[in-house]
């Protein structure tokens, strides 16, 4: 089996391409977060609580099987 490394647009990301957004999160790119470039992922509302939940779809990739990785940058703590 080839492996075969995909690496998704994440600066067309935040202008909302190739992924599905839901309404109640908003995605920035971020060109220096802590010397590397990002998305930022927030919920929209201000009074968010760990009950919502949310999923940012990456679209037009098709993934069976394999491994995910991606570095995460969170807070010490609650929003």
């Amino acid at each position: 089996m080839t492996q075969k490394n995909i690496a998704p647009d994440l600066k067309a990301m935040a202008d909302g391409q190739g992924v599905k957004i839901p309404s109640n999160v908003r995605i920035t790119w971020i060109e220096n977060a802590r010397g590397k470039p990002a998305l930022m992922v927030r919920p929209t509302k201000k009074d968010f609580s760990e009950a919502d939940e949310w999923v940012v779809v990456l679209t037009g990739i098709e993934f069976t099987d394999g491994v995910i990785e991606f570095d995460a940058l969170g807070q010490s703590g609650p929003p």
